[in-house]
């Protein structure tokens, strides 16, 4: 089983509203139909030695298991350890994406709202912790990216290799990480869409 399924859900968790469980999250209906999006458009495309009815099931089944109230997963637990999951889960989809000219809007906005998630934490109103083993090196690129490089993050080789050189993946994680700093995240979603639709016959 392609194991960016069974993420898809996981990689929500950069762009919600500080929920403490993953429940709470996916329940949300605006990040619940980006979630949907992001896995029907940018991931079930990637899937093709899956027979279409067993993926349909497999991906509700997916989403059932996260809306489960009793599971009690928190988001911290999730978004522990991002540098070695992010690269294993997320960024293989948008790299056939791009290859494929296919949607990367919301894998790309799950990046910038990471870099956000990291770029907040200690902040007056975000005392959250941060569990993952690059912790420093993620910590100051993501201040590097805030004041004088805007694509300090992306140019972590280890974790995004040459994405910083793709110009489509660097102009849709500009306009997200700069709309997440400028914005709350209902806002972004609305543009994502809006900008996604106004490039109707273009990718985004």
């Amino acid at each position: 089983m392609n194991p960016s399924i069974k993420n898809v859900e996981s990689s929500c968790r950069n762009i919600n509203r500080f929920y403490f469980y993953i429940d709470e999250a996916v329940m949300d209906p605006q990040l619940r139909n980006k979630l949907k999006e992001f896995r029907d458009d940018e991931i079930t495309p990637l899937l093709k030695e899956m027979e279409e009815t067993e993926l349909k099931m497999y991906k509700e089944s997916i989403i059932q298991r996260f809306v489960n109230p009793y599971l009690k997963d928190r988001l911290s637990r999730i978004c522990s350890e991002s540098s070695a999951k992010i690269p294993k889960f997320v960024l293989p989809s948008i790299k056939t994406q791009l290859v494929n000219d296919g949607s990367i809007k919301i894998g790309t906005l799950i990046i910038a709202a990471w870099c956000y998630y990291l770029e907040r934490a200690d902040t007056p109103g975000y005392n959250y912790p941060i569990k993952d083993a690059m912790i420093y090196v993620l910590r100051q690129k993501t201040i590097d990216a805030a004041s004088a490089d805007p694509l300090a993050f992306l140019k972590i080789e280890s974790i995004f290799d040459d994405l910083v050189h793709s110009n489509r993946f660097v102009d849709n994680y500009l306009t997200s990480i700069n709309s997440l700093r400028d914005h709350v995240i209902e806002h972004v979603i609305r543009e994502v869409n809006k900008s996604f639709q106004n490039q109707s016959g273009n990718r985004s």
